[in-house]
């Protein structure tokens, strides 16, 4: 049973789901983010009739999130499922934060707004375009004073955290250093580890394509430590490919083959 404000972290492995039961009132507000981690999932959705709601499984890049919305039509217990596909070839990892917000509720209108727009500023990022990003900002933004007042670390992180990725895609690599950064700090205040290291990971493309490859280095080293720390291979994998990129272009030739032949069994074993 997903009470409101469950947060889980499960390891989910080819094939296999998992169903939560979820009760809502008519009128009720269910705002459902799966942090896809290692393993591409899919999201469902059933009504307490046996209909499905929803089927989702949009972001293929499995550092990305599912997230649906919902505004309850009627009453009763839904069905929420985490579900991964047969043909994975590895086991994975997944955060799944369920919020449910009653109208009338005491700050159920500044939760409401703060997911509204958070969700509408994923959704603009993930277009994948300049205009996007743009558009995303402000919304963004605007979703972390309201996580603040509200005193909710975890979605405070998530909105710096694509404000972050956003301003790096633009290339603004200083507000995306600070924003990343800033991130980093409410995932540990939440006690989201997993959260903590990504985005510290993200920062090391910024130093990067700064030019300054020391701090990158230091960076993907850092990150590289905490991933292997956690068991997430995909991550170490990342980094170590990062580390070699910046060896060869340094001239490091050894240090770069060194790097790359210890990313590559993680490669070959997560196809």
């Amino acid at each position: 049973v997903a009470a409101p404000g469950t947060f889980v972290a499960r390891e989910c492995s080819p094939g296999e789901r998992h169903t939560y039961r979820i009760s809502l009132a008519a009128g009720d507000h269910l705002y459902a983010w799966v942090a896809q981690q290692g393993i591409d999932v899919t999201v469902r959705l059933v009504s307490p009739r046996g209909e499905i709601l929803a089927d989702l499984n949009e972001q293929k890049n499995i550092g990305e999130s599912e997230r649906y919305a919902l505004v309850a039509g009627e009453g009763g217990d839904y069905s929420f499922l985490v579900l991964s596909s047969e043909t994975a070839q590895v086991s994975g990892r997944y955060e799944a934060t369920i919020d449910i917000v009653t109208p009338g509720a005491t700050t159920a209108a500044s939760r409401i707004t703060a997911n509204d727009l958070l969700f509408e500023a994923e959704k603009m990022r993930l277009l994948g375009t300049p205009d996007g990003r743009r558009a995303a900002q402000p919304k963004y933004i605007e979703a972390i004073a309201l996580w603040q007042a509200l005193g909710d670390p975890l979605k405070e992180a998530r909105a710096l955290h694509g404000l972050g990725m956003a301003a790096r895609l633009q290339e603004e690599h200083p507000a995306a250093l600070e924003r990343l950064s800033q991130a980093a700090e409410a995932y540990r205040r939440a006690g989201n580890p997993h959260g903590e290291v990504q985005a510290l990971a993200a920062r090391c493309w910024s130093f990067e394509w700064q030019g300054d490859k020391g701090r990158a280095t230091d960076c993907l080293s850092d990150a590289l430590a905490r991933y292997r720390a956690l068991g997430v291979r995909h991550g170490e994998a990342l980094c170590l490919g990062g580390l070699g990129r910046i060896a060869a272009d340094t001239g490091n030739y050894p240090s770069a083959l060194a790097y790359w032949s210890a990313a590559l069994p993680i490669v070959r074993e997560r196809r």
